[in-house]
């Protein structure tokens, strides 16, 4: 006579699924993951015809939605010819919340920007890990061109000793420098000061619209100790207070590798900082960040940029810098849409450390433009 397993073994396979060390076992398969079958409380391959079945249980790990139930509405858009990806914040809770905002510009005819809430954006998500997901979008911002204000910036650039694997064909100089012409394409008047850190913060230039002596002192930017990014960003913060001029927009661009390790301010004054002096940060993070747990150094850049309405991205190679500077360009001298994607995982809950794939469609009269991205997910941003 057969004997019934043990009360352990006979636990459901969702009460293991939230189980930490099942969490990371699991993102350690790589996707090899489980099987839902009825014997365990799930739903068998059997069920994957049935119209009350949803599709993401049938097709684990897989979710597909948009930000409209059609496109009817970015049908009587301008058409869309080009898609520029801006960069995407994961929320600090994502593997409870599963929010994730994608930020793009959407080019039309002559380059000019469709900004619009009713253009239409959808989703294509996978996981590694394949449970069920399900998901729902929508355009949380529409962000006008800020024309009438030239800036005041800070290229706040790491030097650190790690941008000499990350970094060794000093394309982040390239990419600052790409930034600055940008913009002043749009408005000669932008003024832009240079700073280093690695163990110290150190000023470079003062503001100035010569582009000679921007080049100039981003050339001497090294590579070498460690990485006092907190205390940068409120040196940055405090040298652009105190040389404001009325009708200028004071801004922060940051570019870093790593985490921080060598500063005495926290994110939160950086923040608070920011926010009392309405300077707004773009944040570029570059490296293998991502795949590193706990995202300590991603954490705080994503921070300032959402808590002062700026722009976060990140690159995985220093090839991409380039590109990557100038779109955050082109985002503020043309605009940009934001979209707020939120899935729902298995109870809610999402695996820390696992791949989290998404291939965007942007569609506006008529005609598609397309874009990927994918980011590990967190355990908890760091900082």
């Amino acid at each position: 006579m057969n004997r019934p397993p043990p009360a352990h073994v006979r636990k459901p396979m969702r009460r293991l699924l939230f189980g930490s060390l099942a969490l990371l076992t699991l993102a350690a398969c790589g996707g090899g993951g489980f099987s839902l079958n009825a014997g365990s409380g799930g739903i068998s391959a059997e069920a994957e015809g049935e119209a009350d079945v949803p599709e993401s249980v049938t097709h684990p790990g897989k979710a597909s939605f948009a930000t409209a139930a059609d496109a009817s509405a970015s049908a009587k858009l301008d058409a869309i010819s080009s898609l520029r990806t801006v960069g995407y914040r994961v929320s600090s809770d994502f593997h409870s919340d599963g929010k994730v905002r994608f930020a793009f510009i959407p080019m039309g005819a002559e380059d000019a920007a469709i900004l619009s809430k009713d253009i239409y954006v959808s989703f294509d998500v996978k996981s590694n890990v394949p449970f069920p997901i399900e998901g729902s979008a929508h355009v949380v911002a529409v962000h006008r061109p800020s024309d009438a204000k030239p800036l005041q910036a800070v290229f706040d650039v790491d030097g650190s000793g790690s941008m000499s694997s990350t970094d060794p064909k000093r394309k982040r100089i390239d990419a600052a420098l790409r930034f600055a012409e940008t913009l002043g394409e749009q408005d000669e008047r932008n003024e832009i000061a240079v700073y280093e850190f690695s163990d110290e913060v150190h000023k470079r230039s003062d503001l100035t619209t010569v582009p000679e002596i921007t080049r100039e002192q981003l050339a001497q930017v090294g590579s070498d100790g460690s990485t006092a990014l907190h205390d940068s960003m409120m040196d940055s913060i405090h040298y652009l207070a105190e040389n404001r001029k009325d009708g200028y927009q004071p801004a922060i661009l940051l570019l870093t590798d790593g985490m921080d390790n060598a500063s005495d301010a926290t994110p939160a004054d950086v923040i608070a900082a920011a926010q009392e002096n309405d300077i707004v940060v773009y944040g570029v993070s570059l490296g293998g960040a991502p795949d590193v747990p706990g995202l300590k150094f991603v954490g705080p850049v994503q921070r300032y940029a959402a808590a002062t309405d700026g722009i976060y991205t990140h690159v995985d190679e220093a090839d991409r810098l380039v590109d990557s500077f100038e779109t955050v360009a082109l985002a503020r001298t043309h605009g940009w849409v934001e979209v707020e994607a939120t899935l729902e995982g298995l109870g809610g809950v999402f695996v820390p450390f696992s791949k989290m794939s998404f291939d965007v469609g942007v569609q506006s009269g008529g005609e598609t433009a397309n874009a990927s991205f994918s980011f590990i997910v967190p355990l908890k941003l760091g900082g």
